[in-house]
């Protein structure tokens, strides 16, 4: 699927004192793909996802985002209130209650569980809540660090679906993972942080 350019990376790099932690890290992002980023911890893909975010200051290089760009972060921390209930986080994002029902229970997010304050949840149950938060936020760019922490098998597949399917609907996905996507090779592209 080719399509314009929702996000230019050119030699991008970071240090953290005088440790250099990547350098020259360049790559081109088009709608209806997926980056999966892999490499061993302490490589600088959380510090990466950050760069992109606009969360951390770059140091060197520069990161273009096209103009009808718009971004949704899953980082490390799930980005909810603990005290909140799962419904009433993404109530936060989409106001519309059924909207937020059906994306947790798309997850596998049981009923049940949909009132209580998420820190009665599960990790799992959290990050189920946090990837309904980034489903919800209808942005065209994902941005998933490790979204597959705490997740049980059902869940797993349920999230590969959700950024194939994002991904056919004209978005794009950089993730950073040490699990394998299972994604068409039309969609997946890969890039390794050494």
């Amino acid at each position: 699927m080719t399509s314009r350019y929702l996000l230019k990376v050119e030699n991008l790099g970071h240090s953290y004192g005088a440790a250099q932690i990547f350098t020259r890290v360049s790559f081109s992002l088009a709608a209806g793909e997926v980056l999966q980023v892999t490499g061993r911890n302490g490589s600088g893909k959380t510090t990466l996802l950050r760069l992109l975010a606009g969360t951390k200051p770059r140091e060197s290089g520069h990161v273009t985002w096209d103009e009808d760009a718009t971004r949704a972060v899953l980082g490390h921390k799930n980005g909810i209130k603990a005290e909140l209930s799962a419904i009433e986080n993404l109530s936060l994002y989409a106001p519309d209650r059924r909207s937020c029902m059906e994306a947790l229970e798309l997850l596998g997010l049981e009923r049940a569980h949909h009132k209580k304050p998420c820190y009665m949840l599960s990790a799992g149950q959290q990050r189920k809540t946090a990837l309904a938060r980034v489903m919800l936020a209808k942005a065209n760019v994902w941005l998933l660090d490790e979204p597959f922490t705490a997740l049980d098998a059902r869940a797993h597949e349920t999230v590969t679906e959700l950024l194939a399917r994002h991904a056919k609907n004209g978005g794009a996905a950089v993730v950073a993972t040490h699990d394998r996507l299972d994604l068409d090779a039309f969609t997946l592209r890969e890039m390794v942080m050494s």
